[in-house]
Protein backbone atom coordinates (compact mmCIF):
# COMPACT_ATOMS: atom_id res chain seq x y z
CA UNK A 1 0.00 0.00 0.00
CA UNK A 2 1.05 3.47 -0.68
CA UNK A 3 1.20 6.28 1.60
CA UNK A 4 0.55 9.65 0.29
CA UNK A 5 1.55 13.16 1.34
CA UNK A 6 -1.06 15.04 1.24
CA UNK A 7 -1.48 18.81 0.53
CA UNK A 8 -2.08 21.00 3.57
CA UNK A 9 -5.27 22.46 1.78
CA UNK A 10 -6.60 18.81 0.98
CA UNK A 11 -6.18 17.75 4.24
CA UNK A 12 -8.08 21.19 5.68
CA UNK A 13 -10.93 21.19 3.26
CA UNK A 14 -11.28 17.68 3.94
CA UNK A 15 -10.85 18.03 8.12
CA UNK A 16 -13.51 21.10 8.02
CA UNK A 17 -16.41 18.74 7.22
CA UNK A 18 -17.46 16.91 9.81
CA UNK A 19 -18.70 13.28 10.12
CA UNK A 20 -17.85 9.41 9.95
CA UNK A 21 -18.84 9.38 6.61
CA UNK A 22 -16.31 11.54 5.28
CA UNK A 23 -13.83 10.35 7.38
CA UNK A 24 -14.40 6.84 6.00
CA UNK A 25 -14.57 7.36 2.03
CA UNK A 26 -11.43 9.85 2.60
CA UNK A 27 -9.72 6.56 3.55
CA UNK A 28 -11.25 5.30 0.70
CA UNK A 29 -10.71 7.71 -1.63
CA UNK A 30 -6.56 7.86 -0.39
CA UNK A 31 -6.36 4.47 -0.75
CA UNK A 32 -7.81 2.94 -4.34
CA UNK A 33 -8.83 6.49 -5.94
CA UNK A 34 -5.58 9.08 -5.06
CA UNK A 35 -3.13 6.94 -6.82
CA UNK A 36 -4.61 7.65 -10.96
CA UNK A 37 -6.85 10.79 -9.68
CA UNK A 38 -4.50 12.46 -7.90
CA UNK A 39 -4.76 13.45 -3.61
CA UNK A 40 -6.74 16.64 -4.62
CA UNK A 41 -8.88 14.64 -7.00
CA UNK A 42 -7.35 17.03 -9.83
CA UNK A 43 -5.80 14.38 -11.80
CA UNK A 44 -2.91 12.34 -11.89
CA UNK A 45 -0.66 10.22 -14.50
CA UNK A 46 -3.27 7.96 -14.93
CA UNK A 47 -6.86 9.56 -14.38
CA UNK A 48 -8.16 12.60 -15.22
CA UNK A 49 -9.43 15.10 -12.43
CA UNK A 50 -12.62 14.52 -10.75
CA UNK A 51 -13.04 16.73 -8.77
CA UNK A 52 -15.09 19.19 -10.61
CA UNK A 53 -16.52 16.42 -12.47
CA UNK A 54 -18.23 15.27 -9.33
CA UNK A 55 -20.36 18.25 -9.57
CA UNK A 56 -22.23 17.70 -12.58
CA UNK A 57 -23.54 14.14 -11.27
CA UNK A 58 -25.92 12.48 -9.58
CA UNK A 59 -24.83 10.74 -6.16
CA UNK A 60 -26.47 7.18 -8.06
CA UNK A 61 -23.97 8.29 -11.16
CA UNK A 62 -21.12 8.83 -8.86
CA UNK A 63 -22.33 5.18 -7.69
CA UNK A 64 -22.77 3.63 -10.76
CA UNK A 65 -18.88 4.87 -11.90
CA UNK A 66 -17.34 4.00 -8.83
CA UNK A 67 -18.87 0.57 -8.73
CA UNK A 68 -19.33 -0.24 -12.81
CA UNK A 69 -16.20 1.67 -13.76
CA UNK A 70 -15.66 3.19 -17.17
CA UNK A 71 -13.82 0.75 -19.04
CA UNK A 72 -14.17 2.11 -22.33
CA UNK A 73 -11.53 5.02 -20.82
CA UNK A 74 -9.32 2.34 -18.66
CA UNK A 75 -10.87 2.92 -15.39
CA UNK A 76 -12.26 -0.48 -13.52
CA UNK A 77 -14.62 -0.86 -11.26
CA UNK A 78 -14.10 -0.85 -7.74
CA UNK A 79 -15.66 -4.09 -5.76
CA UNK A 80 -16.72 -2.10 -3.25
CA UNK A 81 -19.73 -3.16 -0.25
CA UNK A 82 -23.05 -1.30 -0.74
CA UNK A 83 -21.53 0.76 2.83
CA UNK A 84 -18.49 2.28 1.41
CA UNK A 85 -20.07 3.67 -1.93
CA UNK A 86 -21.90 6.14 0.24
CA UNK A 87 -18.97 7.78 1.95
CA UNK A 88 -16.85 7.46 -0.95
CA UNK A 89 -19.86 9.67 -2.67
CA UNK A 90 -19.66 12.01 0.10
CA UNK A 91 -15.70 12.37 0.20
CA UNK A 92 -15.81 13.38 -3.40
CA UNK A 93 -18.55 15.87 -3.22
CA UNK A 94 -16.34 17.36 -0.18
CA UNK A 95 -13.27 18.09 -3.25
Amino acid sequence: MYELALPDAVVAKASSAQGPDLHNGRALFYGLCAVCHGADGAGGELGPAIANRAANKTDAELASIIVDGIPSRGMPGLKLKAEEVTPLVEFLRSL
